[in-house]
């Protein structure tokens, strides 16, 4: 690949970094005035993906199209999620977003996570970006992971409470519902138990995984992300360690079952977490 440390120039007009920092854009918009871009940095290893105004000047690597194909492409046009082999079929949500759907053993869900700022019944979900309120909250809300929806809107979608996924008004689009524990059960038994389940739901590669996202070969076509969660009391943990996705079904009063996937190994694991947690959701076709 042969990256040099170009520079860029800033919202002044001004160079900056030459010798320290390679910048490149991407293809892909978060919104109107953003686009992701990929960089290194001089003092460590790593490449980093943000995304950042388009009127600054970054460097550009051009890549032969037909080695990208439409099938690994997200529906908000990230790239390298889904699996290139599988046939997926597609669903839109009340808000009018487009999400693709795979169908595995019988069951068909969505291959991507909700986004959907809206209720069935067009009410809207209240977007609580305060830990304090958060924390206090026995009714439905949305968020985006550390509240930058420029930053995880594509392609991790938005996390919910429980009350939200579960709301009367229905979060999930007609005809579509979120899943019970046992569906959940089903889906795992279906890919070989849930010891081996997690691998073929999982993304591959380290783009958005942690390395070394164990035992990843998304053969289910599920294409698990890494959404991380919010916790009961507002903050957010684990984005590119764990993806988490709620079940309809409630352990206690005060607790529901979910699923999540990690980094480190191949299982679907299930647990039970506090209806305030703010978690993915996954919608399956009635």
């Amino acid at each position: 690949f042969s990256g040099l440390p170009g520079g860029y120039r800033n919202f002044s007009a001004m160079y900056a970094n030459l010798g320290q920092y390679s910048p490149w854009w991407s293809s892909t918009q978060v919104n109107t005035t953003n686009a992701w871009y990929r960089y290194l940095d001089f003092n460590n290893g790593n490449l980093y993906r943000f995304a950042e105004d388009h009127t600054l000047g970054y460097g550009v690597r051009c890549i032969k199209a037909e080695t990208i194909t439409g099938s690994l492409l997200h529906s908000c046009g990230a790239d390298s999620v889904h699996n290139p082999n599988l046939a997926y079929g597609s669903m839109t949500d009340q808000d009018g977003n487009t999400y693709k759907t795979i169908v595995i053993g019988g069951q068909e869900w969505m291959a991507e996570n909700l986004k959907a700022s809206h209720y069935r019944n067009g009410n809207a979900i209240p977007v609580v970006t305060n830990d304090a309120t958060w924390q206090g909250l026995s009714t439905g809300a949305t968020c985006w992971y550390n509240n930058d929806s420029a930053m995880y809107n594509c392609p991790y979608g938005k996390l919910y409470n429980w009350y939200a996924a579960s709301d009367v008004r229905n979060l999930c689009p007609a005809g579509w519902h979120l899943p019970t524990d046992a569906e959940w059960t089903s889906l795992g038994s279906f890919l070989g138990g849930n010891g081996i389940a997690g691998g073929k739901m999982k993304s591959t590669g380290t783009q958005y995984w942690f390395s070394p996202n164990t035992a990843a070969d998304n053969s289910s076509g599920f294409s698990g992300l890494p959404g991380g969660f919010r916790g009961y009391d507002g903050p957010y943990f684990n984005i590119g360690n764990n993806g988490y996705w709620w079940s309809s079904s409630q352990f206690t009063s005060s607790d529901a079952w979910d699923r999540y996937l990690y980094y480190s190994g191949g299982d679907l694991i299930r647990t039970y977490f506090s209806l305030q947690v703010g978690c993915s959701v996954r919608c399956l076709r009635d």
